[in-house]
Protein backbone atom coordinates (compact mmCIF):
# COMPACT_ATOMS: atom_id res chain seq x y z
CA UNK A 1 0.00 0.00 0.00
CA UNK A 2 1.33 3.43 -0.87
CA UNK A 3 0.18 6.45 1.12
CA UNK A 4 0.72 9.92 -0.29
CA UNK A 5 0.43 12.55 2.48
CA UNK A 6 0.43 15.33 -0.11
CA UNK A 7 1.87 18.84 0.15
CA UNK A 8 5.11 19.29 2.09
CA UNK A 9 8.11 21.58 1.97
CA UNK A 10 7.18 24.96 0.52
CA UNK A 11 3.65 23.66 -0.30
CA UNK A 12 1.67 24.25 2.90
CA UNK A 13 -1.73 23.43 1.43
CA UNK A 14 -4.57 25.24 3.15
CA UNK A 15 -4.90 26.09 6.83
CA UNK A 16 -7.56 26.01 9.50
CA UNK A 17 -9.69 29.08 10.08
CA UNK A 18 -9.56 28.78 13.86
CA UNK A 19 -6.78 29.46 16.29
CA UNK A 20 -4.22 28.02 16.37
CA UNK A 21 -3.69 27.79 12.61
CA UNK A 22 -2.98 24.26 11.41
CA UNK A 23 -1.39 23.84 7.99
CA UNK A 24 -2.65 20.99 5.86
CA UNK A 25 0.83 19.59 5.16
CA UNK A 26 1.38 18.85 8.85
CA UNK A 27 -2.06 17.31 9.37
CA UNK A 28 -1.64 15.17 6.25
CA UNK A 29 1.72 13.82 7.39
CA UNK A 30 0.53 13.12 10.94
CA UNK A 31 -2.57 11.33 9.68
CA UNK A 32 -0.57 9.32 7.14
CA UNK A 33 1.79 8.12 9.86
CA UNK A 34 -1.15 6.95 11.98
CA UNK A 35 -2.77 5.15 9.03
CA UNK A 36 0.55 3.50 8.15
CA UNK A 37 1.02 2.20 11.70
CA UNK A 38 -2.57 0.95 11.81
CA UNK A 39 -2.23 -0.95 8.51
CA UNK A 40 1.12 -2.44 9.51
CA UNK A 41 -0.53 -3.97 12.58
CA UNK A 42 -2.55 -6.10 10.14
CA UNK A 43 0.55 -7.17 8.26
CA UNK A 44 0.32 -4.82 5.29
CA UNK A 45 3.49 -3.51 3.68
CA UNK A 46 3.05 0.25 3.64
CA UNK A 47 5.27 2.80 1.93
CA UNK A 48 4.80 6.55 2.08
CA UNK A 49 5.75 8.97 -0.69
CA UNK A 50 7.17 11.28 1.96
CA UNK A 51 8.04 10.76 5.61
CA UNK A 52 9.41 14.25 6.31
CA UNK A 53 8.48 17.83 5.47
CA UNK A 54 9.75 17.76 1.87
CA UNK A 55 8.13 18.78 -1.38
CA UNK A 56 7.57 16.23 -4.14
CA UNK A 57 5.91 17.18 -7.42
CA UNK A 58 2.88 15.26 -8.60
CA UNK A 59 5.07 13.69 -11.28
CA UNK A 60 7.60 12.52 -8.68
CA UNK A 61 4.83 11.03 -6.53
CA UNK A 62 3.32 9.17 -9.48
CA UNK A 63 6.71 7.90 -10.68
CA UNK A 64 7.56 6.71 -7.16
CA UNK A 65 4.28 4.81 -6.84
CA UNK A 66 4.36 3.38 -10.37
CA UNK A 67 7.92 2.12 -9.95
CA UNK A 68 6.93 0.14 -6.86
CA UNK A 69 3.87 -1.42 -8.49
CA UNK A 70 1.56 -1.58 -5.46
Amino acid sequence: IIIDPGHGGEDFGTYSLGTPKYHEKYLNLSTARLVKAFLQQFGYRVIMTRTDDVFLSLEERALFANNLGP
